[in-house]
């Protein structure tokens, strides 16, 4: 994993914490925890507030996330709200904090100029043993603290004006108007610059979890749905709660639910061509199998008329390739005006084709989805699917490993926001 942290593809973008009263106020919201009060003078954190070097420290890389639900967070500035999400059991963990943040930013710019906010994003379930206790995730409520009272004072200060504007003997009381000045003087004037988040309720939907070797949740109005990798469930079940189970390993039967459910996009020429995916999964796939010939050449620096030497001296092996086979005769067919029909193409394949609908809710999670059938293309999986792109990338040989980290830095790192909206966005979309 060096080769990916010295890149930057693990533990990249973190903020650095080294202000004294920001290291004070991490430590005083360990305390609050729980731990030790072990912050070093400079260290990084995430968007909510993991940091590497503290969980290295605690010897507890889930000190802020222990029983993989109901993960704990640690806000020391809004900035936080554009960092990297390290360490999360929910795929919706992401979504849920930027919605906080984004409904509560003046309020948190207030709070955080005194104070630091910690807590947990709490729902029903407190452990999860059977795949009712996911299935019962629905809302979740940020659980807030104020680690030097600021949110606390905020609150009963709030309480004491309205008690001041209702009574009409307020102005005679010495003891009230002196409890709401010495509140004011840590809180600051509520009414104008009011310090406590007012939006902290929010809907857990479809989501991935890593619970059960890794399952996803997708709601109908008819109940839910479960797709994990074991042809039969993985978790046990306390009654038959689960309305549908589907496995990865039956993809005919994924595809069409996808497709009547209208979360799949219908094969859309312009956006194969467009976007250059096509191009760059025969590209990634060619590699692929180089590196996995054993070799040992170097990816990266291979010309063109190199890799094609290579794929004519392994010209069976290339053409006995179905998915690479697959992708060269899509491609002709699409560059010549021809239409593909899905229904006469093996449902594992029709995934390399198509992508979620962009607009349609569980995009994010679909794509993800697709993504466990396409793990040669490495630049999806590290973008949607890091925790399956990490699992694939300890099983390469090195000159594989180089290849990858070089096309993700030339490619997605050098505009994350264009790669997104050319791969994902609507443009191009039927």
């Amino acid at each position: 994993m060096e080769r990916l942290i010295a890149s930057k593809m693990i533990y990249g973008g973190l903020m650095q914490v080294s202000q004294p009263h920001l290291v004070k106020n991490y430590n005083t919201a360990l305390t609050q925890f729980g731990f030790k009060p072990v912050a070093p003078a400079s260290f990084f954190i995430d968007a909510m507030g993991f940091s590497p070097q503290i969980a290295e420290i605690l010897d507890d890389p889930q000190y802020l996330n222990p029983h993989r639900v109901n993960p704990r967070f640690i806000i020391l500035t809004p900035k936080q709200h554009d960092l990297p999400y390290i360490q999360v059991s929910f795929s919706s963990t992401p979504e849920l904090m930027r919605s906080f943040y984004r409904a509560n930013r003046m309020a948190l710019d207030i709070l955080t100029l005194k104070d630091v906010i910690f807590g947990e994003i709490e729902d029903d379930t407190y452990t999860v043993s059977t795949i009712e206790d996911l299935l019962s995730i629905r809302n979740v409520v940020f659980d807030l603290n104020s680690a030097n009272g600021v949110l606390e004072a905020a609150y009963k200060l709030e309480g004491l004006i309205a008690r001041f504007e209702r009574e009409t003997t307020s102005w005679d009381n010495d003891e009230l108007m002196g409890e709401i000045i010495s509140l004011a003087a840590l809180t600051g004037d509520i009414r104008k610059n009011d310090p406590v988040p007012r939006t902290t309720r929010f809907t857990k939907n479809a989501f991935w979890a890593d619970h059960f070797g890794g399952v996803y949740v997708l709601r109908d109005e008819d109940g839910h749905i479960v797709v994990g990798e074991p042809e039969e469930p993985p978790f046990p079940s306390k009654n038959r709660a689960v309305d549908w189970y589907l496995s990865l390993a039956d993809p005919k039967t994924l595809h069409t639910y996808l497709t009547e459910t209208d979360r799949l996009e219908p094969l859309n020429r312009d956006w194969l061509l467009n976007s250059g995916v096509l191009d760059s999964r025969i590209e990634q796939h060619i590699r692929a199998l180089m590196g996995l010939s054993g070799n040992g050449a170097d990816l990266g620096k291979l010309s063109p008329a190199n890799v094609k030497k290579w794929v004519n001296a392994h010209a069976a092996d290339v053409s006995n390739d179905r998915i690479l086979s697959f992708l060269t005769r899509s491609k002709k067919t699409l560059l010549a005006g021809q239409k593909i029909d899905l229904g006469g193409i093996a449902p594992d394949l029709r995934f390399l084709l198509q992508r979620a609908k962009p607009d349609h809710p569980d995009a994010g999670l679909i794509n993800r989805l697709i993504a466990e059938f396409v793990p040669f293309d490495f630049v999806l999986r590290f973008m949607v699917n890091k925790e399956a792109f990490y699992r694939d990338y300890e099983t390469y040989p090195n000159n594989l490993r180089d290849y990858v980290v070089a096309l993700i830095e030339a490619t997605y790192f050098r505009d994350k926001e264009v790669h997104w909206q050319k791969l994902f966005g609507d443009n191009g979309s039927q």
